[in-house]
């Protein structure tokens, strides 16, 4: 997974043009996502559901800003 988030980082630099901070928040963000998928035996984008995806988010209500959720 972590390839995968590098090139999106590269992405979010390169082509999007977004800050070093903007960034390093995303970075954040998909390393948490990424434990949450390993925790659940999901190591690679094509495993990803969108089951996985309602419920790391529900992990993060309370936890999280509200911004960071919708980010």
């Amino acid at each position: 997974m972590r390839k995968h988030i590098d090139e999106y980082l590269v992405y979010l630099e390169l082509e999007r043009g977004l800050s070093a901070t903007t960034r390093a928040s995303y970075a954040q963000d998909l390393a948490l996502l990424a434990r949450f998928l390993k925790g659940r035996g999901v190591t690679s984008p094509a495993g990803v559901q969108a089951a996985h995806v309602r419920e790391f988010l529900q992990s993060l209500r309370g936890r999280r800003s509200p911004t960071t959720i919708a980010r």
